[in-house]
């Protein structure tokens, strides 16, 4: 959406802009989140204006929980996506594929989770991928391959056209 800004910070505040609008705070909006935490990623849908996705990262603060969550308001609410994940696993890395609103893939400390229906079911992603944390994820829309960036071990690409 134009003229919209999300805003997460490694002190745990989350943020929403408008241009020429105010600034408006979002982090008291997350359910479940016992205070501050590490916000790891924040991604806006491709399919919905109002959709966002934002993950948060505890292990700083001895919190190694899994904390993933959806609004469809633009964060005044906002859902938890933690359901069917491990309950102890700090997330990174947060993304939603620019084809399909209900694909969506999950970078944490140990590994990649795939979802099919937006977060209600998740499992873990190929065979191949070593057990290490996933920073940063990227889907490439025009060869529809997932690349995600790992932290020591380089660069993992999965063709997820099937």
């Amino acid at each position: 959406m134009r003229d919209l800004l999300y805003v997460g910070t490694d002190d745990g505040a989350l943020w929403r802009g408008e241009v020429g609008g105010e600034w408006t705070q979002l982090h008291d909006n997350l359910p479940g989140v016992p205070g501050a935490r590490y916000v790891s990623d924040l991604a806006a849908s491709f399919h919905r204006d109002s959709r966002v996705y934002v993950t948060l990262d505890g292990h700083r603060s001895d919190d190694m929980r899994t904390y993933v969550f959806v609004s469809d308001d633009k964060g005044a609410t906002w859902t938890s996506l933690s359901n069917g994940l491990p309950s102890f696993e700090p997330c990174y890395a947060i993304a939603e594929d620019p084809r399909n609103e209900n694909l969506l893939f999950l970078g944490t400390e140990y590994g990649c989770y795939v979802s099919l229906d937006r977060g209600d079911h998740w499992f873990p992603l190929g065979k191949d991928l070593p057990v290490v944390a996933v920073r940063d994820l990227f889907v490439h829309d025009r060869d529809a391959d997932l690349v995600a960036a790992t932290h020591g071990r380089g660069v993992f690409t999965i063709d997820i056209a099937p």
